[in-house]
């Protein structure tokens, strides 16, 4: 028999409105009978992720447009409940607790596409889910955490776990253990990047995080990571065309730049940053740079405010710097990702407030307007 569910959806713009911010739309709908080869899942608690923000904001792209989508479920990652199972499915077993990782990947683990964004696959924004079981990856049965760390751990916990291990393993390659065995590593742009710098300071590095927040600030620093508090330099914000063409502009940036790298010099014992997570991107970019000393390296894994870069590669070069891009991470690094997050409690702190399923439009316009401390989560049906 269909499967009852209700769900959040995404509708793709009408014609004319393709500007406009998508508003989330409450609606039931059916699951299709389970298939022998999947599991029926009961959605607990989800992590609102950037993802989320650009599928309403439609930027870059219209997903549901770009695929032909009338409508979708959105939501990437959360902790589910199995509450049954196809005749096929032995890996899974009913009443675990599991973590998505719903992807479309190529033939070596590599996520193409997101589920609840530009995959086929469903979003998490639903009472009950299908998926199959190489979708999602349990969680330790006498786990220490709450399922509500969990979901916040899913994606950019997991997504810094791949990124810091392509970024040292260059990083490795220009200078080893004996070389440089402590790195200074920098980072900037929210729960990603104070993940991975987090999980430096637990691997004995010099991790520094920035914020501007106090409540971000001292998130950073319940988390072992070194906060560095933005408005020290509050007119870091690169714009070329305005830098050559208005003096008062280009002074006030070049005043908060030069306090930036002072602040670098001083925490780096001169030595720079070997290892800088930037997941801002342009309005940063040229500050970046700067910090890094040579044989750094420059690792991202999206961006906040802007997608393109500008650099010379001729310098880039010479200061033997690294640039490295991931998205999400690789099938089989998941379970990895979460024994060590369980022995080393490698997992984020969540805001306080849990979201209801009836206030998930709320919940978007205050992520909107960056009106959260870190990881905001949401309960979509009871433990």
């Amino acid at each position: 028999m269909p499967i009852s569910a209700e769900a959040w959806f995404v509708y793709a713009a009408a014609q004319g409105q393709e500007r406009s911010k998508a508003v989330p739309v409450r609606e039931n709908h059916q699951l299709d009978d389970l298939a022998p080869d999947e599991l029926l899942l009961a959605p607990l608690i989800g992590s609102w992720e950037a993802n989320m923000g650009h599928i309403l904001d439609r930027d870059p792209v219209d997903v549901c447009a770009a695929h032909g989508w009338k409508r979708r479920v959105f939501g990437n990652g959360g902790v589910a409940r199995v509450i049954d199972r196809g005749r096929e499915v032995t890996s899974v077993d009913v009443g675990q607790a599991v973590l998505m990782n719903g992807m479309e990947t190529d033939p070596w683990g590599y996520p193409k596409r997101i589920m609840g964004f530009d995959s086929e696959l469903p979003g998490f924004l639903t009472t009950r889910l299908k998926l199959k079981p190489q979708h999602v990856t349990p969680l330790p049965a006498d786990t220490k955490h709450s399922l509500a760390r969990w979901a916040a751990f899913n994606v950019r916990y997991l997504t810094a776990w791949s990124n810091w291990r392509v970024a040292l393993g260059t990083l490795r390659l220009l200078l080893d253990e004996a070389d440089f065995p402590r790195l200074n590593v920098w980072g900037w742009g929210g729960g990603t990047a104070l993940a991975e710098t987090q999980l430096a300071a637990l691997l004995g590095h010099r991790a520094v995080a920035m914020a501007s927040t106090p409540e971000r600030l001292q998130l950073i620093k319940s988390c072992g990571v070194e906060p560095m508090d933005r408005s020290r330099f509050p007119d870091l914000q690169f714009d070329e065309r305005r830098y050559k063409t208005d003096k008062d502009y280009a002074a006030a940036y070049t005043e908060s730049e030069r306090t930036f790298l002072q602040l670098v010099n001083e925490h780096t014992d001169g030595e720079g940053v070997q290892v800088f997570v930037d997941m801002i991107g342009t309005p940063v970019f040229r500050a970046t740079l700067k910090a890094l000393g040579r044989q750094g390296v420059v690792t991202t894994a999206g961006w906040k405010a802007g997608m393109v870069l500008k650099y010379l590669r001729a310098i880039e070069g010479i200061g033997r710097h690294q640039f490295i891009h991931t998205h999400f991470a690789r099938a089989s690094e998941i379970a990895e990702a979460i024994l060590f997050a369980e022995e080393h409690d490698w997992l984020p702190v969540v805001d306080e407030k849990i979201y209801s399923f009836d206030e998930i439009p709320e919940l978007a316009e205050r992520y909107a307007a960056g009106d959260f401390r870190m990881f905001p989560c949401y309960r979509v049906n009871d433990e």
